[in-house]
């Protein structure tokens, strides 16, 4: 009999360790089995098309839309693994090298690729922050798959997750003693003032209720809207619209739950005794909804824009075109309000 175990969860130390406990069950337990960590349809076709033995351990952070309605329709339990965003991006941090604004989006595209799944029925939700014993993780995992384990087999999956523990041992003992870089981040990021404001503003958009249930507002600092520095570079306000038409702005290269939503943008307009006409666009894979108007010389309006999401491994971008050359105007851009407004079309 074929057994498929699958977990999805983000890339912070709580996954890491989780998915070692995992294969260590399913080794016991089932013998050989095939570890893979596909995001897509085609790829775990491809990977069980391969594989060498009938088990099989599945795991991705940011599936595709497909193989998320595959687990949720075909009602397959699974597994779904939550940790808080300040300690996944701390972890990416001191583990890989990136820096701090590619941490952000990875972990802010796990989020939105797995939102589905988290409120599923089918999950099994478990989160660091239970403070679970070994014990009870084993417990849970095995009546959620249907798996028996022997007292034998219990015990052995014990002392190999944590040697000389007991099932009352602490998960969180396991994880600090085996996964480097693990220790919670807590506000201890090693950022400035600046950044640290948007890190924290994002890490709201990112955390899951009891139920799984992502924030239903939230905001997106502009900051990490991008002008003519990049990547590289947070948005350096006021724009100057000096010069020929293009696009002002445009990112944040940010991830939404799949859903409707509804976005606030604001700007201020400054010294544009001229006059100049802007586009502003919401592009996910397509342009979804446009906005053209004239701006004034002088003042502040707010943009009220709504849009659907289909695919959470999509980014979602805002973009501020310039129609035409300009002599002169600056323009400011506030913070990107968000707002989940159905949860479908």
């Amino acid at each position: 009999m074929a057994t498929l175990v699958a977990t999805f969860g983000p890339p912070g130390a709580f996954v890491h360790w989780s998915l070692y406990a995992l294969n260590t069950m399913t080794g016991i337990l089932l013998g050989n089995y095939d570890y893979v960590s596909v995001a897509t349809v085609q790829d775990f076709r491809t990977a069980l098309a391969s594989r060498q033995s009938n088990n099989v351990h599945l795991y991705t952070d940011a599936p595709e839309r497909g193989l998320s309605s595959a687990f949720i329709q075909g009602r397959m339990p699974f597994l779904a693994l939550n940790e808080d965003p300040a300690d996944i991006i701390g972890f990416m941090l001191r583990t890989y090298d990136m820096d701090w604004k590619q941490a952000v989006r990875q972990t802010n595209l796990s989020f939105a690729a797995t939102s589905e799944l988290f409120v599923s029925p089918m999950a099994l939700r478990i989160s660091r922050s239970n403070g679970l014993t070994i014990g009870h993780f084993i417990r849970q995992v095995l009546q959620h798959l249907g798996l028996e384990a022997s007292d034998e087999q219990f015990d052995h999956i014990v002392q190999r997750l944590l040697p000389d523990g007991t099932p009352a041992s602490k998960v969180e003992e396991a994880i600090l003693s085996q996964i480097a870089n693990s220790a919670p981040i807590g506000t201890g990021l090693d950022l400035s003032g600046p950044e640290l404001r948007i890190v924290e503003a994002l890490h709201v958009s990112m955390r899951r209720g009891e139920n799984g249930e992502g924030p239903g507002e939230f905001r997106w600092p502009a900051e990490l809207l991008l002008g003519k520095g990049g990547m590289d570079e947070l948005l350096d306000q006021p724009i100057e619209m000096v010069g020929p038409a293009r696009c002002l702005v445009y990112g944040p290269y940010l991830y939404l739950p799949i859903g409707v939503w509804e976005l606030t943008l604001a700007l201020e307009v400054d010294e544009n005794g001229s006059g100049n006409s802007i586009d502003v666009d919401v592009f996910h894979g397509v342009v979804l909804h446009m906005e053209t108007f004239k701006l004034p010389a002088k003042g502040r309006m707010a943009l009220i824009i709504k849009f659907s999401v289909t695919e959470g491994r999509e980014p979602v971008q805002i973009r501020v075109i310039q129609r035409e050359g300009a002599i002169e105007g600056k323009l400011h851009i506030g913070d990107i309000q968000i707002r989940r407004i159905a949860e479908t079309m």
